[in-house]
């Protein structure tokens, strides 16, 4: 796969100094860069990734796919309050698509904005109850401001919406753990370890349950 993508680039890039060498000033120049800039980014070269995103939001001034894509490489470089622009920027151009209001809920959580994140992540929601992600992301928002009961109901909501994942139930254990409530706790913990038998958070965080359990 990796030399999948690496080959990708290299079309890419000689996609773009075609175009560039024939009409520098070709409008459909943003799409080499767009695609190219998000397959960097699926291999980690994250600052190639921006430059190239970056072009193609100069030359595609109202892409919110761009705007958002972009957003998604600065986030995951640690860039957040950056990345929360790019997706705003996305948002305003096309207000109705659900993820882009989800992932600058995720900027403002890792900023610790939780009634931003909140709301976003409503919004998210608003637009699309199908999404169990939207649901899961609300709820650790929930979970963060000590919200339990609510971070309870949104992973409970997660988990009928998706195939099963083990974070999702990890995270609806953490609740349990914070509310005193070992033997849910326990039950979420080892619930997640069904489905990844390798977890280490549920691993460490069960066996503070059963130690807590035998105090």
């Amino acid at each position: 796969e990796m030399k999948q993508k690496e080959r990708a680039i290299e079309d890419f890039t000689l996609s773009i100094d075609t175009m560039v060498a024939y009409k520098p000033t070709n409008p459909q120049l943003f799409k080499p860069y767009f695609f190219r800039g998000n397959t960097l980014r699926e291999i980690g070269r994250l600052e190639e990734s921006i430059e190239d995103l970056t072009k193609a939001a100069e030359l595609e001034t109202r892409n919110s796919a761009v705007q958002n894509n972009l957003g998604l490489s600065l986030y995951e470089l640690g860039k957040f309050e950056t990345s929360i622009q790019r997706y705003t920027n996305a948002i305003e151009i096309d207000p109705d698509v659900a993820p882009y209001y989800n992932n600058r809920g995720l900027g403002y959580y890792r900023l610790k904005e939780y009634e931003k994140s909140l709301e976003d992540f409503t919004e998210a929601i608003n637009r699309d109850q199908n999404d169990g992600n939207f649901y899961f992301n609300r709820g650790n928002t929930y979970l963060a401001m000590r919200r339990y009961t609510e971070a309870l109901t949104d992973f409970d909501n997660a988990i009928g919406r998706v195939n099963a994942d083990h974070k999702y139930y990890h995270c609806k254990g953490m609740a349990y753990q914070e509310m005193k409530d070992i033997p849910h706790a326990i039950k979420m913990f080892k619930k997640a370890l069904e489905i990844n038998p390798d977890y280490i958070q549920s691993l460490y965080h069960l066996g503070l349950m059963y130690h807590a359990n035998s105090q």
